[in-house]
């Protein structure tokens, strides 16, 4: 399992401060490029609450926009 945060999980911190509504927007856009909707951000922001950015890395990189080629 992962000990210590991938990365991107601290790359948008300096930005998106410590709000963890704004830290889901900011890593969504970095990731994804989009937005998030709205049931993806509210469920994102449960998890960073609950367990950590790392867990947002991981959950973001499993989307299948990262497994599947158009």
């Amino acid at each position: 399992m992962a000990t210590r945060p991938i990365a991107p999980g601290e790359a948008w911190r300096p930005r998106a401060g410590d709000d963890p509504v704004r830290q889901v927007e900011r890593a969504f856009r970095l990731a994804l490029g989009r937005p998030p909707a709205e049931g993806e951000a509210a469920a994102l922001v449960e998890l960073a609450r609950g367990h950590g950015l790392p867990a947002v890395c991981r959950a973001l990189y499993n989307l299948n926009e990262f497994t599947f080629v158009d």
